[in-house]
């Protein structure tokens, strides 16, 4: 039996929830600015956070966003926009089994982010947390954002994987 995509993301089945997070700006971590992709989702970024210009490698490695903190200090956090072709995934279970086989990530489950079905990992090797979910269009394309410097930055950083929402 085929169900409604859940939220609206393009992802056929509902998959099952560990929790829902609202995101309230006036709680964040930071002052900061939404910004808007117009791939269907915008996230709340620190308002002196620097955007960085993308190499013609990093987009074909399926980079679309690159900011943080550009004062150079040792921990500077930063976060990363990426996509990639859905076609080997039938649902956000398949994205969990993946990261959980790759062995690097600790993968939390599936979360409704401000509507939008997640799946939610880190890596403590790597010092980063993410949540990947499907293109709010279509469910061709998986979107990843990833934090990165998360121990010495975690209110930023979650406050900033919290903030997806809809656009």
């Amino acid at each position: 039996v085929d169900e409604e995509p859940v939220g609206g993301i393009g992802q056929p089945g509902a998959p099952e929830i560990l929790g829902s997070i609202e995101f309230d700006e006036s709680v964040a971590a930071f002052e900061g600015t939404w910004v808007p992709f117009e791939d269907g989702f915008q996230l709340y970024l620190p308002s002196q956070w620097t955007q960085f210009d993308l190499t013609e490698e990093e987009q074909q490695a399926g980079v679309l966003y690159f900011a943080g903190d550009a004062s150079g200090g040792e921990h500077a956090p930063y976060v990363s926009v990426n996509w990639t072709y859905a076609s080997e995934y039938n649902d956000l279970n398949d994205v969990i089994e993946e990261l959980a086989a790759a062995g690097d990530y600790e993968v939390d489950g599936i979360l409704l982010i401000n509507g939008i079905p997640c799946v939610s990992y880190s890596s403590s090797t790597d010092d980063l947390s993410g949540v990947v979910f499907f293109h709010p269009m279509s469910p061709d394309y998986l979107f990843i954002i990833v934090a990165a410097e998360m121990s010495s930055n975690i209110d930023t950083q979650n406050s900033i994987l919290c903030s997806l929402s809809p656009y």
